[in-house]
């Protein structure tokens, strides 16, 4: 092993995990050769152009921040892939990274954009879905995947994983069934905690809450306990205008934040479910909305929550 290697700390189903220091904070994680607990309908299937996401926005490292956030806003997604002069892929950035950049620093736009990225994971072509599901049931959003051309890796989101195994479920009637009879109550029990954040709080607080517990999306609570809307990590973006701006009420935030990017999607706008709804509704509702998050709302107060990662747990443990 070369001396700019070092093991990773790893779950111990994982294996064979190693990863690169680079100068400007970045961990890059190579995913290679897990050989436990693979997936049974994933195990023999290979990264093919189904699995791909087709909306991430290439960037330089020579552009600053101003420019990179303006560009992905512009596009309309969550995700990009950043490269470094050489054409070598310095990394994969997404909202979370812009909001710990923004709670961490004051107006810095014109700094260059290799500060956004905190980590990648990076896989080879020839990896199989069951070691990409893995990863991505660790909570990771995105996954890069490597190509012989330069500038032209591409990504394997958590929503397009949950899309491999909803189409894998038309011919495979074990997968359909487990689809059919699982619940919401399986994923999550009933009477979790769910973070929220008060409607009299602003947007600088709602997004320190999800840098801290890692989640995209916080349903907004006013003082009579109901929930009366959500801000999602999307929304940070708005702030690239002004820093300022993260300090406005986080309703009015998010609604500005929605009119900034021409987002049809009212701050109250709620995306809710049963808690005994079969989990294959769940997904279908999940595309149909375009959201990473489902609430199950009693009482109007949020009382449970469902995300991709959530499902694609449940589904790794139910078909290992």
């Amino acid at each position: 092993m070369s001396s700019n290697l070092q093991n990773v700390q790893s779950p111990q189903h994982m294996k064979s995990s190693k990863s690169t220091e680079t100068d400007h904070e970045a961990d890059f994680l190579y995913v290679k050769n897990y050989t436990e607990q693979n997936l049974n309908f994933l195990k023999t299937l290979s990264i093919s152009d189904s699995c791909f996401d087709d909306n991430s926005v290439i960037l330089n490292e020579t552009m600053n921040i101003g420019s990179v956030l303006d560009k992905i806003h512009e596009s309309k997604t969550t995700c990009a892939l950043l490269y470094a002069n050489d054409d070598s892929l310095i990394g994969v950035l997404d909202t979370p990274d812009v909001i710990r950049y923004f709670l961490r620093y004051s107006s810095a736009m014109s700094s260059s954009a290799r500060r956004l990225i905190r980590q990648c994971i990076i896989a080879e072509q020839k990896t199989s879905l069951s070691d990409i599901c893995k990863h991505l049931c660790t909570g990771i959003r995105y996954i890069a995947v490597k190509s012989n051309e330069p500038l032209s890796h591409r990504i394997i989101s958590q929503k397009a994983m949950v899309k491999v195994i909803v189409d894998a479920a038309g011919c495979d009637s074990c997968l359909s069934e487990l689809l059919n009879q699982k619940n919401v109550c399986d994923i999550k029990p009933y009477g979790w905690d769910i973070i929220s954040c008060s409607d009299c709080k602003s947007a600088r607080n709602a997004f320190q809450i999800m840098a801290a517990y890692g989640i995209t999306s916080l349903p907004i609570v006013s003082s009579g306990n109901e929930m009366i809307g959500v801000i999602s990590a999307t929304d940070v973006l708005y702030a690239r205008k002004n820093i300022g701006f993260l300090d406005k009420d986080v309703c009015q935030f998010v609604k500005e934040s929605r009119k900034d990017a021409n987002n049809p999607r009212k701050v109250n706008c709620i995306v809710s479910a049963h808690n005994e709804e079969a989990l294959i509704n769940i997904l279908k509702l999940m595309m149909h909305e375009s959201v990473h998050h489902v609430y199950i709302v009693k009482d109007n107060f949020p009382v449970n929550v469902v995300s991709f990662v959530d499902i694609l747990r449940i589904l790794c443990e139910s078909i290992s």
